[in-house]
């Protein structure tokens, strides 16, 4: 009885030892288990904010260049339209000076 005795005290010496350890664990677990749940949540937040951050600036860089060409085709067709209009005027002129000749 003395051999089982000490063996037995033994036992539950690290069956106790084993039980502080899994609550240690299951601790730490759960603390791993709250910390990775903020942070898949600040994850899934920080891409949602890259997102939106990048159509707008896909956005105001599309409205921009677009702009851009806007105004560089309204400035070559002012320039394409005066030069109509000069030919215009200069072709109304010389047809006052044919007309008036074939009057005389």
């Amino acid at each position: 009885m003395s051999v089982i005795n000490p063996e037995m005290h033994d036992l539950q010496e690290q069956v106790a030892e084993q039980r502080v350890r899994l609550a240690n664990t299951e601790g730490r677990i759960d603390e791993v288990r709250r910390t990775a749940s903020g942070t898949v949540r600040q994850t899934i937040w920080q891409f949602v904010i890259f997102t939106v951050t990048m159509a707008a600036v896909l956005l105001g860089g599309l409205n921009y260049q677009t702009e851009a060409l806007r105004r560089e085709f309204n400035a070559r067709f002012e320039t394409v339209n005066a030069r109509f209009d000069d030919m215009n005027n200069r072709f109304e002129d010389l047809k006052q000076v044919v007309l008036s000749r074939q009057k005389q």
